[in-house]
């Protein structure tokens, strides 16, 4: 116990020396509030996880810690189109999407399928009010993990109607539980 909380202090201590060294090497003051957003979010994961291992919760923290998170970078992340380049922000936009995909392919394989491909639709006019907002998510899925093996397979129509199948429905809902982009906006396909 007393080791667990040594190490716990241990950890906190470099990470902050860490955090430290980081924000004084950084030249650009435009990046440092995205900085400090991501670095606080891993401050508070690495002080409460001792407290998590004791309640049982270590190998997954609560969905609605990490909604609220994702809801709250998304209202402070606003991209501001006066003060970065056009390159800066198209690379900012490509990045974010990438961390989307990720999270995305985190959430589906804990439902025990493996991410073939992903595309992340996000509001790209830099003089919407909305621009850099999430619109929508497509994905497809398999139930076995395949390298460098890309089949795409439409959805079965038949007049114009179009049916889901269990599976995707229940991934659809748990990827609109987290990112919350409405049902509508978001395509799911799962490959055999």
């Amino acid at each position: 116990m007393i080791t667990g909380i040594y190490q716990w202090i241990k950890n906190i201590a470099f990470y902050m020396i860490l955090i430290t060294a980081v924000m004084n090497l950084i030249p650009n003051n435009n990046y440092k509030k995205y900085i400090n957003l991501f670095t606080g979010i891993v401050m508070i994961i690495l002080v409460i996880s001792p407290i998590s291992k004791l309640l049982g919760a270590s190998t997954r923290l609560d969905s609605n810690f990490i909604k609220n998170i994702y809801n709250q970078e998304i209202v402070n992340l606003k991209v501001d189109a006066y003060q970065i380049s056009d390159t800066s922000s198209s690379k900012l936009l490509e990045e974010y999407k990438n961390e989307i995909s990720n999270q995305i392919e985190e959430i589906v394989n804990k439902e025990g399928y493996f991410v073939v491909k992903s595309k992340i639709v996000m509001n790209e006019d830099r003089e919407s009010d909305n621009y850099g907002n999430l619109e929508g998510i497509q994905v497809v899925l398999s139930t076995q993990e395949k390298k460098n093996q890309k089949i795409l397979v439409d959805k079965i129509q038949i007049g114009q109607k179009q049916f889901e199948n269990p599976e995707e429905i229940s991934v659809k809902n748990v990827i609109d539980d987290f990112y919350n982009v409405g049902l509508d906006n978001i395509n799911v396909s799962i490959q055999r």
